[in-house]
C-alpha cells in the first residue's frame, strides 16, 4: 500500500499517510483544505514505462545526492579524473547551479518544493533521451507548474554532470588504474552522447535564417553571412557542451555576433522570432558560452575579412 504526502492549507503542516490509490481520492475530494505533495519520486513514478523510471530514479540519485558527490570527492582518484574531464575546475552538483530557479513563495508547498518538481522532470527527460526517447517536457512542465525553460537548464546540467562521469571513469580505466575500487555510477550513455546536430538539422536552421537575412542586409551579404553562419555551427557541433544545445539558439547566438561585426546591433529580439525562440533561452546560453561563441565567431569572422582583404 503506497505512502502518500499531503498538506494541509489551514494548519500548514505536511504528514505522510499510508492508503489505497481509490481511497487517497476519496480522502482529497472530501477534505478541499488537503492537497497531495508531490515529491521527486512519485512524479518520476508517474511518468513513461518501468525501465524509464528506474533509469531515472538512479539519475535522480546519483546526480542530486549530496552522498554520492561526497564518496568522488574524496576519492582522490576519482575527482581528479572528474576535475580534469572539467578542464581543471572542481565539478558541482547539477542543482548548485540552478538556485535562481527556485520560487519560494509559501503557495508552492501545495504541490511539493518547486525545485524537487523541477529537477524530477529534468531527470526524466535525461533518462528518456538516453533511451533515444522524446519526452513531452513542456506538456509536463505545464501540468506540474513549472517553467520549462528551467527544466531545459537543470538537463543540460545533469548531463554536463553525467558526460563528467562517464569521461573520469573512461580515463581511469585508460590509465590501468582499478576501478573497482572506485565509486562507480553505472548509468549507461545509450544514446545522449551520440546526440548532436545533423547537416539536415544545421540546413534547416540556416533556411529558417536565410529570408530574414536577405531582405535586411541584401542577397551578397546575406550569402557571405550563411557561409560564416554555416562554418561556425560546424565548429559549435564538435563542442562538447555547445553541442548539447539547442542547434536554433546557437544560430542566434552566432548570428547576433555576424550582425553585429557588419554594424548592426539591437536584432537579438528578431534574430530570435526568426528562428523561433525566446530571448530569455537566447540570454541564457550567452551566460553559459558566450567566451566560447566568442572564439568560434572570432576563427570565422577573421578569416572571412582576412579572405575579403585580397
Amino acid at each position: 500500500m503506497p505512502i502518500y504526502t499531503f498538506y494541509n492549507k489551514k494548519t500548514k503542516k505536511q504528514y505522510d499517510d499510508m492508503m489505497t490509490i481509490a481511497e487517497m481520492e476519496e480522502y482529497l475530494k472530501k477534505n478541499k483544505h488537503i492537497s497531495q505533495v508531490l515529491t521527486g519520486l512519485n512524479i518520476v513514478a508517474s511518468v513513461g514505462n518501468r525501465t524509464m523510471k528506474t533509469l531515472a530514479k538512479k539519475i535522480l540519485s546519483q546526480t542530486h545526492s549530496t552522498e554520492e558527490h561526497a564518496k568522488r570527492m574524496e576519492n582522490s582518484v576519482m575527482w581528479k579524473a572528474m576535475k580534469d574531464a572539467n578542464g581543471g575546475e572542481d565539478v558541482p552538483l547539477p542543482l548548485n547551479q540552478t538556485r535562481h530557479a527556485q520560487k519560494t513563495s509559501e503557495d508552492d508547498t501545495r504541490n511539493g518544493n518547486y525545485s524537487t518538481r523541477m529537477v524530477a522532470i529534468a531527470t526524466m527527460n535525461m533518462a528518456a533521451r538516453i533511451m533515444g526517447i522524446e519526452l513531452p517536457t513542456r506538456q509536463l512542465s505545464n501540468a506540474y507548474d513549472v517553467e520549462h525553460d528551467h527544466v531545459i537548464r537543470e538537463s543540460t546540467n545533469i548531463k554536463k554532470y553525467l558526460v563528467i562521469i562517464w569521461k573520469a571513469e573512461a580515463s581511469i580505466v585508460e590509465q590501468g588504474n582499478q576501478i573497482k575500487s572506485l565509486p562507480r555510477m553505472g548509468i549507461p550513455q545509450g544514446n545522449l552522447q551520440s546526440r548532436g546536430w545533423s547537416e539536415a538539422d544545421i540546413r534547416a536552421a540556416i533556411d529558417d535564417l536565410r529570408p530574414s537575412l536577405e531582405k535586411k542586409f541584401g542577397t551578397m551579404t546575406a550569402r557571405l553571412m550563411i557561409t560564416e553562419i554555416w562554418a561556425m555551427l560546424e565548429e559549435a557541433r564538435e563542442h562538447t557542451y555547445l553541442s548539447g544545445q539547442n542547434i536554433r539558439l546557437v544560430t542566434a547566438g552566432l548570428t547576433v555576433r555576424s550582425t553585429q561585426a557588419r554594424g548592426v546591433s539591437r536584432l537579438k529580439q528578431r534574430i530570435a522570432d526568426w528562428l523561433g525562440i525566446t530571448t530569455t533561452r537566447l540570454k541564457r546560453l550567452e551566460k553559459d558560452y558566450s567566451l566560447v561563441m566568442d572564439v568560434i565567431f572570432k576563427n570565422h569572422n577573421s578569416a572571412t575579412t582576412k579572405h575579403n582583404s585580397h
